[in-house]
């Protein structure tokens, strides 16, 4: 149900940041989260190891995704996929693995 809300989001920003070019940097948090003394980050009570910003283009549109990873590098296709557009549960990390906090649409 979750992925569901999501999905519909992801969809609703990406129609309005095309009807109106005059829209910057629109930014849209999922998960509130912060940094650990240590350099991890904390997010639901699971401890990541690092902070990725993946960046890639959608329709005309610079999109940053911000994720919370242990397991490294992560392609802006397998963000895109797990932002909520894949009907494919496969598609989707496991919250111990990763978690989507962020999205910026420029």
């Amino acid at each position: 149900m979750k992925r569901i809300y999501i999905t519909l989001l992801l969809i609703f920003v990406i129609v309005i940041s095309g009807c109106g070019s005059h829209q910057k940097n629109n930014k849209h948090n999922f998960h509130t989260y912060y940094s650990l003394d240590d350099g991890s980050w904390m997010c639901e009570e699971i401890c990541y190891k690092e902070r990725l910003e993946i960046k890639g283009t959608i329709k005309d549109h610079e999109v940053t995704y911000i994720l919370l990873s242990n397991i490294g590098d992560i392609s802006f296709e397998q963000a895109e996929l797990n932002s909520g557009i894949s009907s494919n549960s496969y598609d989707y990390f496991d919250p111990k693995d990763a978690i989507m906090v962020e999205i910026i649409i420029d």
